[in-house]
This record gives structure tokens, C-alpha cells and sequence, in this order.
């Protein structure tokens, strides 16, 4: 769970700690939310590039037992369905690992999940790039970093990342898994068919269909 700012609001003399403190610490807090965040994300995508790949294959096999595919076939679609896994992988869990959410997007978040914050976060960012600038006041600034700190030294900004899409297609990915395996169990030419498609380079034949003659 997040904990929050509030012990950098205490004083072990009469004065406060350094505003840098406090901002530091209230960018660790976000940074450990977001890292929940890229995490949950990942999961999301691992899932859904596993249920894709699970059910094309499962497509495949079950052509290849109706069909009886040529090498070419099964390998122009083995091809397709290796392109596919892989540029999904790049987009879907590649993709939130290099480019995670911005902090200050996260910030937005938290704001908007709780409606008294309105910008106290995002001023965190905006008003401490403007505290290097002449004219500007540090002391109204770093107020505001001082403020924002108290304000959310109660909430916990892990409850800001959605967790429900990863959960559900988890869920989606076991009820997948059970139904191939019922499937491979019920149809016994699905595992021979898998066999095939597991050497497309080979050419196999549909067998002669035979015919019982009672005389």
C-alpha cells in the first residue's frame, strides 16, 4: 500500500523540512503508482497477445483436420500468425515497458479521482520548474508543494490504476484454455491435425474413406 507524505510535514526542530524533501518524496510515491500502473498494463497485454495466439492456433488445427492443408498453406499462415504474436508483443507489452504513463498524467488522474485536489499535484510540476526563474516567489511555491503534500498524504495513489481489464482478460485467457483442452479431448482428430500443423513442411494426404460391405 502507498504510504504518504505526511511524515515529511513533521519537524524534528522548529522547522519545516526542505520543499526538494517533499517533492522528492511526493515523486516517489507517484513513481511507485506508475510502475503498478506499466505493470497491470503488461499483464493486460500478455494476456491478450496469449489469447490471440491461443485462438488462431485453435483455428489452424481445426482447418488443417477438415481440410487437410497444403505445406504452403500451413505455412504462409504459420508465418502470419508469427508476424502477428510478435508485432503484438511489441505493441501490447513492449510498448508500456518504453514508454510507461507520464507522472504528471498519473497526477491528472489522481485529481480527478479526487475531486478536492483539483491541481494541487500538477502545480508540484508546473510551479517547480517556474522556481529557478527570476521573479518568480519561492516561498508562494514552495507553499504550494508543502500544501499538496498534506493534501494527499491521506490517499493512496495505487488506487488510481485500474485493475479491472487486466482481471477480466486473465479470466477470458483460463475460460479460452479450458475450452481448446475440452476441445482436444472431445475431437480425437484435433491431435493428430495438431501433429501435421506442427510439421507444415510435410505433405499429407486426407485418408481413402472406406465402406463397410455386408454382404
Amino acid at each position: 500500500r502507498d504510504v504518504g507524505s505526511g511524515e515529511l510535514m513533521s519537524t524534528d526542530s522548529d522547522s519545516p523540512r526542505e520543499p526538494e524533501q517533499i517533492r522528492q518524496k511526493l515523486m516517489s510515491r507517484l513513481e511507485r503508482a506508475r510502475a503498478r500502473h506499466t505493470l497491470f498494463r503488461v499483464f493486460q497485454g500478455l494476456s491478450t497477445v496469449l489469447l490471440w495466439g491461443l485462438g488462431s492456433i485453435i483455428i489452424l488445427v481445426a482447418a488443417e483436420d477438415l481440410l487437410y492443408l497444403s505445406p504452403l498453406a500451413k505455412l504462409t499462415a504459420l508465418f502470419v500468425l508469427t508476424f502477428s504474436i510478435v508485432a503484438s508483443s511489441i505493441w501490447w507489452i513492449l510498448r508500456p515497458i518504453v514508454l510507461p504513463r507520464s507522472l504528471e498524467d498519473l497526477a491528472r488522474d489522481i485529481e480527478a479521482k479526487h475531486d478536492g485536489l483539483h491541481q494541487h499535484l500538477t502545480n508540484v510540476f508546473q510551479l517547480w520548474k517556474m522556481r529557478p526563474q527570476p521573479g518568480t516567489s519561492r516561498d508562494l511555491i514552495d507553499a504550494a508543494i508543502q500544501q499538496a503534500a498534506q493534501q494527499t498524504s491521506s490517499f493512496d495513489f495505487n488506487d488510481v490504476v485500474d485493475t479491472s481489464p487486466t482481471r477480466t482478460g486473465l479470466r477470458r485467457l483460463i475460460l479460452a484454455s479450458a475450452v481448446a483442452g475440452l476441445a482436444f479431448v472431445l475431437i480425437p482428430g484435433l491431435m493428430s491435425a495438431a501433429g501435421r500443423v506442427a510439421r507444415p513442411t510435410e505433405f499429407y494426404s486426407r485418408p481413402l474413406e472406406t465402406m463397410l460391405v455386408v454382404s
